[in-house]
């Protein structure tokens, strides 16, 4: 049943919080301290790194161009652009550790 749910949550839930499509409307704006998972596309979407944003990089319309993200596994921060990266439709809250997330 675990393998089941995991199967579904990448094949199902992980491509909607990556938005493809040009001029896409988000909900919310990527912003600093963020959530995100790191898409690189040669790997299978359960992979995929999260990791924290914290650096977000607009361009003159105000909309996300890159985010820089700290990961648990590199020390340095990895800069990818706002289409390869994707964030949850959750936001961080001032009560919940960093550490916490990380370890997820």
């Amino acid at each position: 049943m675990r393998a089941r749910f995991w199967k579904r949550w990448a094949h199902e839930y992980l491509p909607t919080i990556v938005r493809r499509e040009k001029r896409c409307q988000r909900d919310q704006q990527m912003c600093r301290g963020d959530l995100v998972y790191i898409c690189e596309p040669p790997t299978p979407r359960r992979d995929w790194k999260r990791g924290i944003a914290e650096e977000v990089f607009s361009g003159e319309d105000g909309v996300p161009r890159r985010a820089a993200v700290r990961t648990s596994d590199r020390p340095k921060l990895i800069l990818r652009p706002a289409s390869r990266v994707g964030v949850p439709p959750i936001r961080s809250s001032p009560i919940m550790d960093r550490s916490r997330i990380m370890a997820i």
